[in-house]
């Protein structure tokens, strides 16, 4: 995390704990006569540090030159802070039909899925084997973790979470048993209904083969049947859509490596943990702190294999039909991309297709001029293979490459 990013926590954020509560205050209890007291900014430095690295308290004490048990009490104080402060700012659901309009349009926008607020999945995390009920923590693949249960937007942010779900228990059991169900059953996302094509069609979530479907939870559709080319195009779109959810879970932990290893302390601190680091995560997110792409390799270098998804079925009649209206709407959308509608070169269509798919991975949608000159001359490298697959797409090769060289040209003098 960039020192930018670490003044703006205190500045604007952490700097409620000093309030109400006293977490950080300089109490008698506190104040050692003999030496000076560690400032807000070296404790916050030490509770991402040993956050971000998650290197033992022993490493971080000689690293900041502070005791191991004031480590420990440092790490407790702020991540207790974090979650008592932070968490219900910056992790929060859109409950106002304006703000779940606005959430839906930026999802269309930058993924390409209609009425969608955002994508939902699970993540387990490991933990040490607890006293009680061990069997119940123990997943599938053999060891033992907790679930990281959550809702993230277009842009990688956290909108809603649950954590500390035992890890034998899979997503769909969760969401039964969480309070998203309620909103998933509230007339809520009713409200913010659209016309598309021929049908009305309600906000809603997209989750993969393990959830049921519903008339705001869609999925894909089972790829044991025969399928269309209406239904074949719509899993496409969803799937790729989906992975925005992945790819937070992905990049929570490359910032916060502390939840790829086992969390050694008991359930209620490694869900405060968890919830500390999604909270960081979304304050980063905010901010347009870039993520290294090293650091996600690192992620799956250290993360435990996730346990397989067990698909369930259902016969959902509302939620059949309200998939099936989106996907005859994708379907008839997509023979006419959305950029030529609005008057888009071709090469608009090519370029901005190719920034959001790196930028999704170098982590911003941004197309800020050294980013976008940056994206160019990946583009102008690995050239020959898209102008071969948007021919294949388009059928204008000649005007691909024309375009390709004046946009990359205007860039560059700008």
């Amino acid at each position: 995390m960039v020192s930018e990013i670490l003044y703006k926590l205190v500045d604007e954020a952490l700097g409620d704990i000093c309030k109400g509560k006293s977490y950080w205050k300089n109490t008698e209890s506190v104040l050692d006569v003999l030496r000076e007291p560690l400032s807000v900014v070296k404790r916050v430095a030490v509770a991402l540090h040993y956050l971000a690295s998650c290197e033992e308290y022993r490493v971080v004490s000689s690293l900041f030159g502070i005791g191991k048990s004031t480590v420990n009490l440092i790490v407790h104080e702020f991540i207790n802070a974090v979650n008592d402060i932070l968490l219900p700012k910056y992790v929060k659901f859109p409950l106002s039909v304006e703000n779940l309009n606005k959430h839906s349009r930026d999802f269309k926008a930058i993924l390409g899925f209609s009425q969608c607020v955002g994508a939902v999945d699970g993540c387990h995390i490991p933990i040490s084997a607890p006293k009680n009920q061990a069997i119940s923590y123990y997943n599938y693949k053999r060891w033992y973790s907790i679930v990281l249960f959550a809702v993230v937007d277009c842009r990688y942010r956290f909108i809603y979470t649950s954590v500390g779900s035992p890890g034998r228990n899979n997503d769909s059991y969760i969401l039964q048993n969480s309070s998203l169900k309620a909103i998933l059953e509230s007339n809520l996302f009713d409200k913010c209904c659209k016309e598309l094509g021929n049908s009305l069609v309600p906000l809603c979530f997209i989750g993969d083969s393990a959830f049921p479907l519903t008339r705001h939870l869609l999925k894909p559709y089972p790829e044991n049947l025969e399928l269309s080319e209406i239904q074949k195009n719509f899993n496409k779109i969803l799937c790729g859509a989906r992975r925005v959810v992945e790819n937070a879970f992905g990049r929570v932990k490359a910032r916060f490596r502390v939840i790829c290893k086992r969390l050694e302390c008991d359930i209620n601190f490694a869900t405060r943990i968890i919830n500390a680091c999604v909270t960081l995560h979304n304050i980063c997110e905010y901010y347009d702190d870039i993520i290294i792409i090293i650091w996600l390799m690192h992620h799956h270098d250290d993360s435990l294999a996730q346990p397989n998804t067990v698909s369930t079925t259902g016969n959902n009649r509302p939620g059949k039909n309200v998939r099936d209206s989106i996907a005859k709407y994708l379907y008839e959308r997509d023979k006419i991309p959305e950029y030529k509608e609005s008057g888009a070169s071709t090469a608009s269509i090519l370029n901005n297709s190719v920034t959001t798919l790196l930028m999704s991975h170098c982590g911003a949608y941004e197309t800020k001029k050294p980013r976008k000159v940056a994206v160019l001359n990946v583009v102008k490298d690995i050239g020959t293979d898209l102008i071969e697959l948007i021919s294949f797409i388009c059928g204008k090769e000649d005007e691909i490459k024309d375009e390709i060289s004046e946009e990359e040209e205007e860039v560059l003098i700008d």
